[in-house]
């Protein structure tokens, strides 16, 4: 096997490594929304937008893959519980001064 050839090939197994543990991942925390009564569909979307927002093939290799999938998956998970509008009129005090 020559140089090139074996590069190739780790970097192959590398990125099977990664897909793999991404969709390792995505799975269990799908089983513990399911479990916390969240719907399919959201669950589903949340899954779908994580992996759009990870690509193994474009990341840098300095990049820690660690933690950009923990920030995806937070960013997802924030967009999940967010309503998307604000609602401070609710508080107009603030509540840690009191």
């Amino acid at each position: 096997m020559n140089q090139i050839s074996y590069t190739c090939y780790l970097r192959v197994v590398r990125w099977l490594f990664c897909v793999q543990v991404l969709n390792d991942m995505l799975t269990q925390v799908a089983r513990a929304l399911l479990e916390a009564d969240v719907n399919v569909r959201l669950v589903k979307q949340l899954r779908t937008n994580v992996r759009a927002v990870i690509d193994f093939d474009e990341m840098a290799a300095g990049l820690n893959k660690r933690k950009m999938i923990q920030s995806a998956v937070f960013k997802e998970l924030v967009k999940l519980v967010d309503p998307g509008t604000d609602l401070s009129y609710l508080y107009p005090y603030d509540v840690c001064s009191l």
